[in-house]
């Protein structure tokens, strides 16, 4: 990436800016990325955590009513 840094500097203003938006947008995606990552691992824990409860509440319905 520096390369293309190194080969825009010498160039106008413009072509240097958008060289150096190329590796912001990059870093920006990896962010986005690790969000939605984090956000579905977060969920699929909450939606487990849920399930886990339903589970538990329904065998101890169960167990009132046959005892």
């Amino acid at each position: 990436m520096f390369e293309l840094l190194e080969l825009y500097e010498d160039e106008s203003s413009s072509d240097f800016e958008q060289a150096l938006n190329i590796r912001k947008s990059k870093k920006k995606a990896k962010v986005i990325v690790g969000q939605v990552f984090l956000r579905n691992f977060l969920l699929s824990i909450k939606i487990t955590a849920n399930l886990i409860l339903y589970l538990a509440l329904e065998h101890y319905f169960i167990f009132l009513i046959f005892f």
